[in-house]
């Protein structure tokens, strides 16, 4: 979810609760706006796909966190995420020693991915790494 994405959810959240709640703006007021708010939406994803200027204005990207077992501090700063809460999702991965952690990346959707093997000489493949800041 972009940070667009966001704030059109909150907003519409917002004139439903208000709509219902207060009957301020009147429903059909509050359907146009709503109208407003999805077309508004639809442009800004349509011109987000048509143009890579965009799209890099407006979309987060995925940041790697940890690589090949070394938990990249600087990253993790940066991402805000806390030591405990990367150990909370290694755990959830079954990952018993840092060494099988291939790469643990948080993507523009909040989750975090751990990739991790058992195997030594194993890479992660190039594809799933692409557009990650590193």
């Amino acid at each position: 979810m972009t940070g667009f994405d966001f704030v059109i959810t909150v907003a519409i959240g917002n004139i439903i609760a208000m709509t219902v709640n207060t009957g301020n703006p009147s429903v059909l007021v509050g359907a146009i706006l709503l109208l407003i708010l999805y077309v508004l939406n639809y442009l800004i994803t349509y011109i987000r796909y048509k143009s890579k200027t965009v799209e890099n204005l407006i979309e987060n990207k995925p940041i790697m966190i940890m690589r090949n077992g070394v938990v990249l501090k600087k990253n993790l700063k940066k991402s805000k995420v806390t030591e405990s809460e990367l150990q909370s999702k290694l755990r959830e991965a079954n990952v018993i020693t840092l060494d099988q952690v291939k790469a643990v990346i948080l993507e523009t959707t909040g989750d975090v991915s751990v990739l991790h093997s058992d195997k030594e000489n194993i890479e992660v493949a190039d594809y799933l790494l692409e557009g990650i800041d590193v």
